[in-house]
């Protein structure tokens, strides 16, 4: 039986060294520029701090073109905004041919969208028409106590190293993202049911001498939405004068202070991995290279990866941790359910709050590339922080020490339990192993 001991047990996390790391990274630290090469230098030095050997710690160098998280998302908001207006005034014309535009412009589309999946790849499009970066992720591994390396589970504890400022704030970003995407969607819809049916709406409207649908009025109205937004994401700037406490230092000083623990209290079956990824504010491309070289070693029924970005936020009254259980416009609810049980289970018995989450379109983690190769990977956040991250306002006195120490305290437990109940995994299904975690069968996982 998995035994955890007391609620909250202070001694094993510190508030003021969890605090001491997010105030020692507080820095502008944009991935290529000479910020992300002192936080690379810096994390260095705090793993050997915590008395990791000098050999243990791993740098991972990597190049990339800032073509496809920068260029290649205008270019495309700059065709959309043409397309959009192309068929909004060729709309009372053949639908043959509208249908043709559309058909054109969804297999572009569909090519654009693969280019995004392969961003660590520059080819023609990134090579001559974006710059290259170089960027290093830092991390350490602690392989399993019994259980050989190679046959072991594999468990990643992140977070991204970069910071960026913008010239919107994240949260204003968000909702513009979901605008364009949603207004555009209906704007399509209205077109094709307008063309199909050839204006059969009985009810008119003049208007200066000119007659107007209510389907005309609502399309205008949706346009108008769809050219806003698209103007405010094209002239939306990258910039480096974001301290980055929130966005991600809380992120940072977590995963400092779990391997300092898990380094004296190895896990029995997985070899745990605690990873800074750089360049995620440029592409998650820090996390897209890591998974990329190690992926060979990862067995997806064995492989777990728990990332943190924006823990805690003081003036939000959602001061707290929060899990994401879904993202943008699809429902992720088969992956994740054991991790998901686990952490339930703990937050609950620990008294810790976790606040379940769906996160907008618009909102991109290190836990993207893991997911879409098929692997088990959570997210923890504070969403109130996106109020004031990638700008000024992210300082270090929105940062709450309380809340990376529950962070520090769920995650442990939920390891330990996750370790603990393996060999039980080993020998059911997955249905079998999740109905043992919510204590239907005959474990109770915290007696």
């Amino acid at each position: 039986m998995t035994k955890l001991a007391g609620k909250h047990q202070n001694k094993l996390f510190n508030e003021r060294n969890l605090f001491e790391h997010v105030e020692q990274f507080s820095f502008p630290r944009l991935c290529g520029t000479q910020g992300e090469i002192n936080a690379v230098n810096l994390a260095d030095h705090t793993f050997r701090r915590i008395s990791f050997e000098a050999n243990k710690i791993r740098r991972q160098n990597f190049e990339f073109s800032d073509f496809y998280s920068k260029n290649l998302i205008k270019f495309f908001i700059f065709l959309n905004l043409m397309f959009i207006l192309i068929i909004s005034l060729v709309s009372f014309m053949d639908i043959v041919f509208l249908l043709t535009l559309s058909g054109i412009f969804t297999i572009f589309l569909i090519f654009l969208i693969k280019s995004l999946k392969e961003k660590d790849k520059p080819r023609f499009w990134g090579e001559y028409f974006g710059y290259k970066i170089s960027a290093t992720n830092v991390f350490v591994k602690v392989p399993a106590l019994r259980t050989p390396e190679s046959k072991a589970g594999n468990l990643v504890i992140s977070a991204h190293l970069d910071t960026k400022s913008q010239s919107f704030k994240t949260l204003w970003r968000i909702i513009t993202y979901n605008l364009w995407l949603f207004s555009t969607i209906t704007l399509v819809i209205l077109i094709l049911l307008k063309t199909i049916y050839n204006h059969r709406i009985s009810i008119v409207l003049t208007l200066n001498k000119y007659n107007f649908t209510y389907i005309d009025i609502i399309i205008l109205s949706v346009l108008i939405i769809i050219i806003l937004s698209n103007c405010i994401l094209l002239v939306l700037q990258t910039d480096n004068f974001s301290l980055g406490a929130l966005d991600n230092a809380s992120g940072m000083a977590i995963v400092f202070e779990l391997s300092r623990y898990f380094k004296d209290n190895p896990l029995n079956n997985f070899n745990l991995w605690f990873v800074l990824f750089s360049g995620e504010e440029l592409g998650t491309m820090g996390s897209r290279t890591f998974l990329k070289n190690n992926e060979s070693l990862f067995k997806k029924n064995l492989f777990f990866q728990l990332n943190f970005d924006m823990v805690s936020c003081i003036p939000s009254k959602h001061n707290y941790l929060e899990f994401i259980q879904s993202y943008g416009v699809h429902y992720r609810s088969k992956q994740t359910q054991i991790f998901k049980n686990c952490l339930k289970k703990v937050a609950e018995f620990e008294n810790i709050p976790l606040n379940l989450l769906k996160a907008p379109v618009g909102a991109h983690t290190d836990s993207v590339p893991f997911r879409s190769k098929g692997f088990d990977a959570i997210d923890i956040v504070t969403f109130g922080a996106a109020k004031y991250v990638h700008g000024k306002e992210d300082t270090l006195d929105k940062v709450d020490p309380f809340v990376l120490k529950e962070a520090c305290i769920l995650t442990q437990r939920t390891l330990i339990l996750i370790d603990d109940l393996l060999p039980a995994f080993s020998r059911r299904t997955k249905k079998k192993f999740i109905e043992m975690i919510n204590g239907r069968k005959e474990i109770d996982v915290f007696n």
